[in-house]
């Protein structure tokens, strides 16, 4: 787990290093912050932004139809009195937290 974060987190740096967040990005050996801040790649950027948009719209759309089908033969969420009660009361028979 901390090892993906980490690889994760590196190669966030290297996208979206910015002045705004940290003053110190821009040093002699830089290039003046992450891929996505320098000048050559704002069209590339912007090309993209478009072409998620796109994607968002189309994954939400094929999320909400992909749980409508579930919900034809499955319930979505837990019976009122279950969760009332407590899912861990329910389904373990123990309580999992207690509260003061």
């Amino acid at each position: 787990m901390h090892g993906i974060g980490g690889v994760c987190e590196g190669i966030a740096t290297g996208l979206f290093a910015s002045v705004k967040a940290n003053p110190n990005v821009i040093t002699k050996n830089a290039l003046g912050g992450g891929i996505f801040y320098q000048w050559k790649f704002r069209a590339f950027k912007r090309a993209n932004s478009y072409y998620y948009d796109l994607y968002d719209f189309f994954s939400s759309h094929k999320l909400y139809y992909f749980f409508k089908i579930i919900s034809c033969f499955t319930d979505l969420r837990v019976k009122k009195e279950v969760e009332q009660k407590g899912l861990d009361v329910s389904l373990h028979g123990e309580k999992a937290y207690t509260l003061v």
